[in-house]
């Protein structure tokens, strides 16, 4: 947490080598915190990043007169972000709503939840239960795109709504540097939040559905398995890299393969596909709930749809962050590339010790076989099944005997063998 006024605290050295850059207030045009600053020693002025977020521990200066970037930033893709929300300084800004919820008060913490990723802008707006766990009890203000606005929790006292699509996350908004100065000038403290990992998360503050839970019978059957789909990082084939329409093509053959090998094992599996993206059909026994743009009542829905289910399937990244915090278990599918990166979509399960975590959560290389991930995933599902079904055993103790409820739900303690795929020439992979 960094205060921004009356300037920041943090200290950069300026390129001419001549001297320590000096302070003169904030400015907050979008996804970048900046400090203006200014050389004592050659007079060049320069926006600066504040040490917060990917930058905490290295500098990115802006000059404001030449356009000319000095950084010691090694991250390549945050500096491609920087460099483009620089450039677009000027640019016509995205339409911003302001909400109040109720008056702010003098201590105000800015929660910035613009960026080009999802899980980054979702990580940011989930931050403040770290900060709330830590005594925080001042006012929020949330900077928000659109699509993110229906998971703004109760206690943020206002909202600047942006219409940006998400990939136009880091772009600089003229009207967010505006309402931030007027801000600015209202408040008596004002701080900015940082990204913060790996504290416990209430994922029911933000999506409004609370994550699964025992409640009756219809809590362990039938079996509900829930698929997210994207279409720009796809299962396929030992993780072989395709053109993008074959590897979709691959992707939709290899989802159905896995439902239709499930349901061979588990005759009344009830299976959904969410995420974005329409490419192809599948069984008409299958909800296919899919989208090609945003529609908030629909991610409502699917909220609800992760709350209902045993297990939650997909690969690796931002799309798989809700629904695995939502189900009883999940799968992911992890590219090579991404193994450094995996734990942050799953922050919340802080909320759980340690082995309960591991029995419910699963990586696998999307290199796997697909024999492998098939089997892991039915073996996943039932024993995800019966974690639920021991949860009934508890609560209904006083009532029904645990072996009523093992015959009730036989399937749901069976103990599947493995599964063999075969490709069209008959052999395993």
């Amino acid at each position: 947490m960094l205060d921004l006024l009356p300037v920041p605290a943090d200290r950069f050295a300026c390129p001419c080598g001549g001297a320590e850059l000096e302070n003169e207030g904030f400015h907050l045009s979008g996804m970048v915190p900046m400090a203006r600053t200014r050389c004592p020693a050659c007079g060049r002025r320069f926006l600066a990043h504040l040490h917060t977020g990917f930058c905490q521990h290295a500098d990115f200066l802006f000059e404001e007169s030449t356009g000319a970037i000095h950084t010691t930033l090694t991250a390549p893709w945050y500096r491609d972000f920087l460099a483009a929300a620089m450039a677009s300084i000027g640019e016509t800004a995205a339409p911003v709503e302001r909400v109040s919820r109720r008056p702010l008060g003098e201590d105000v913490l800015l929660l910035n939840c613009l960026d080009p990723v999802y899980g980054h802008c979702l990580q940011r707006l989930i931050s403040l239960d770290f900060y709330r766990d830590n005594g925080f009890r001042g006012s929020v203000v949330a900077i928000l795109p659109r699509f993110l606005a229906w998971l703004a929790s109760d206690d943020i006292d206002e909202l600047w709504i942006v219409d940006t699509p998400l990939r136009q996350g880091n772009r600089a908004n003229a009207t967010i540097a505006v309402m931030a100065q007027a801000l600015a000038s209202s408040a008596k403290r004002l701080r900015y939040a940082d990204m913060i990992f790996g504290h416990k998360v209430d994922i029911t503050r933000y999506t409004h559905v609370p994550p699964f839970a025992v409640d009756g019978h219809d809590s362990v059957s039938p079996p509900r398995l829930t698929l997210n789909w994207r279409e720009d990082r796809c299962w396929t084939i030992h993780g072989k890299t395709l053109p993008e329409a074959q590897a979709i093509q691959q992707q939709r053959e290899l989802f159905t393969l896995l439902l239709q090998k499930l349901r061979q094992e588990i005759p009344d599996l009830d299976a959904a596909v969410t995420g974005y993206g329409r490419s192809g059909e599948f069984p008409d026994w299958v909800q296919d709930m899919r989208l090609v743009e945003h529609d908030t009542e629909t991610e409502k829905r699917w909220a609800k749809r992760y709350a209902f289910s045993h297990l939650t399937f997909g690969m690796h990244g931002s799309n798989m962050i809700l629904p695995a915090s939502l189900s009883i278990g999940a799968i992911e599918l992890v590219p090579t590339y991404f193994w450094p990166h995996i734990l942050v979509t799953w922050e919340w399960v802080n909320r759980l010790p340690a082995s309960t975590a591991l029995v419910r959560y699963r990586q696998l290389p999307v290199s796997a076989s697909v024999s492998d991930i098939v089997s892991i995933t039915l073996m996943q599902l039932r024993r995800m099944q019966s974690t639920a079904a021991y949860g009934l055993m508890h609560q209904l103790r006083d009532s029904e005997t645990p072996a009523g409820i093992m015959f009730r739900h036989e399937g749901a303690f069976r103990h599947p063998e493995a599964i063999i795929c075969l490709d069209n020439k008959g052999e395993p992979f």
